[in-house]
C-alpha cells in the first residue's frame, strides 16, 4: 500500500505527503514507523535506541510535524496512538506501507516518552481493548 492511503485507511490526511512523517484528525494522531527501526519481540520503537542518528533526521520538517503531533497525543489521548509501519530503509524509500490493525492484534501503540526538543520519542504496542 502507498503511504497516503495507509493514513487514509486509519482515518487521517496528510497536510504534505513528502516530508510528513504522522498526522493527525479529530478523533486521534498516527505516526508513521520504519520497521527495520522497530523491536517486534519487545513491540517497542525507541528513536534513541533503534534509529540512524538524530543529526540525520533531527532537522526535517517531518519531526517538527511529529513532535506536535506527539505532544498533542500526549495531551488529548493518553498518548495512544494510530500507527503505519514502513518497510524499506530510511532516507532512501519505504516500498510498502501498512496500516497497524489494533483491533485485530489486540495491541495499540503508545507513545511512552518524548522529548519535545529533539523529537526523540518511544513507542510501545500494549495490549488493549479496542472498540
Amino acid at each position: 500500500m502507498r503511504f497516503a492511503e495507509a493514513f487514509k485507511a486509519l482515518g487521517y490526511e496528510l497536510e504534505a505527503v513528502r516530508t510528513d512523517w504522522s498526522a493527525e484528525a479529530d478523533h486521534g494522531v498516527c505516526l508513521s514507523l520504519w520497521k527495520k527501526e522497530t523491536d517486534f519481540r519487545a513491540l517497542v520503537m525507541d528513536t534513541r535506541v533503534h534509529a540512524d542518528p538524530i543529526e540525520g533526521w533531527g532537522h526535517k520538517p517531518g519531526n517538527k510535524r511529529r513532535i506536535a503531533h506527539a505532544d498533542r497525543a500526549l495531551r488529548e489521548f493518553d498518548g495512544w496512538i494510530d500507527v503505519v509501519a514502513l518497510d524499506g530503509v530510511p532516507g532512501e524509500g519505504y516500498g510498502n506501507a501498512s496500516p497497524w490493525d489494533a483491533k485485530a492484534r489486540g495491541r495499540r501503540w503508545r507513545i511512552t516518552f518524548l522529548d519535545p526538543k529533539t523529537g526523540h520519542l518511544r513507542l510501545e504496542a500494549q495490549e488493549t481493548k479496542v472498540e
